[in-house]
């Protein structure tokens, strides 16, 4: 589990004030004072729509720009705030669909929000990490597999469309878990894969899809192994008294708690089976 290097004294509420300028629209005002003497010159070339539509996607990639510099400016690749917004997940949800793709992107993917270093998920996934930048930059260029999108989607808990799009649907969907490779797992593997952590992994972090057949029910999981711990959550779109009953005979073995984790989509928590030495994320409540 990742660690910011710097103390949270100074950048957190450095960094709220960043998030204040910007949700608030004080970074706006600043923007279109800067700018002021463009954007009236585009006013008299350009008819009113084309121009009402062009200034307004412009006003928001130099805000953005600006929001996100302010972070570089301080050297600080742990955004201090997202955790902060995470507290209120309907808040996180407004902030997020505020937002371009591409600067969701790099909030979804910012350490602040996965507790995962670049390097971490190279490990973890697999994946190149010029991919990795690539998609962070919005670089359509180089091009997305399914598998990367569907990694990253099971990574930030989110479904694919809030990675591509720049309204997406308010609605849970895990359709991508049938793009990740090696997923489906016996009941005995899983228990050994939770059997095998102990105190020697406290520095690892795993996040893994697995996907169990038991008793005629698919559980869909996202497992996350960090600190030592571990912690299961139920991605099935319908979680019934069923699932839970199966889940707690398969962990019967291992001393788990029981609580629920919020995701960005309205309405929607998951049940989440955890250990006690793993570190709950923000979203998680008992």
């Amino acid at each position: 589990m990742y660690k910011p290097r710097s103390g949270e004294s100074y950048r957190k509420p450095q960094h709220m004030r960043y998030y204040e300028d910007f949700i608030t629209g004080k970074l706006t005002e600043e923007i279109e004072e800067k700018y002021k003497t463009w954007f009236d010159k585009s006013q008299e070339i350009l008819s009113g729509l084309e121009f009402k539509r062009i200034s307004k996607r412009y006003l928001q990639i130099l805000i953005e720009e600006q929001y996100t510099n302010s972070h570089l400016i301080d050297r600080e690749d742990f955004w201090y705030e997202i955790p902060e917004i995470k507290k209120d997940i309907k808040k996180f949800n407004l902030f997020l669909r505020s937002l371009s793709v591409k600067t969701r992107r790099k909030v979804l993917l910012n350490m602040a929000s996965t507790g995962m270093t670049w390097r971490d998920i190279r490990d973890c996934f697999g994946i190149n990490p010029t991919q990795l930048s690539a998609f962070v930059k919005d670089n359509a260029k180089l091009g997305y597999n399914s598998i990367f999108l569907a990694c990253i989607a099971l990574l930030c808990r989110v479904p694919i469309s809030w990675l591509l799009d720049e309204n997406p649907d308010d609605e849970w969907d895990i359709g991508y878990i049938k793009m990740i490779p090696n997923r489906i797992l016996s009941k005995t593997e899983f228990i050994k894969i939770l059997q095998n952590i102990n105190d020697e992994d406290m520095n690892k972090h795993v996040v893994k899809c697995v996907v169990l057949k038991e008793q005629g029910v698919t559980l869909n999981l996202r497992l996350e192994i960090n600190s030592g711990g571990f912690m299961i959550e139920i991605l099935n779109n319908v979680i019934t008294g069923q699932e839970l009953f199966i889940m707690s005979k398969i962990l019967e073995l291992f001393d788990c708690n029981y609580g629920y984790e919020e995701t960005v989509i309205s309405n929607r928590v998951n049940v989440t089976l955890y250990s006690e030495m793993v570190e709950l994320p923000i979203e998680f409540q008992k």
